[in-house]
């Protein structure tokens, strides 16, 4: 990705998301979906914690 994010970065990353989930049957990428979800959830809770953490409340 550039240091500036752009419409190009956005098609690299739908690109990249293609090229990875092309030859997943529907339950597969259903199951993909929801760990990739799980995981990216996980990350923002942390985050959140150092965002409070930080602000000390």
């Amino acid at each position: 990705m550039s240091a500036k994010f752009t419409i190009d970065d956005i098609h690299q990353i739908r690109h990249e998301n293609y090229e990875n989930t092309k030859d997943l049957k529907p339950v597969e990428l259903i199951e993909k979906t929801k760990h990739d979800a799980a995981a990216s959830k996980m990350r923002i809770q942390e985050l959140r914690k150092k965002v409070v953490k930080a602000s000390g409340n």
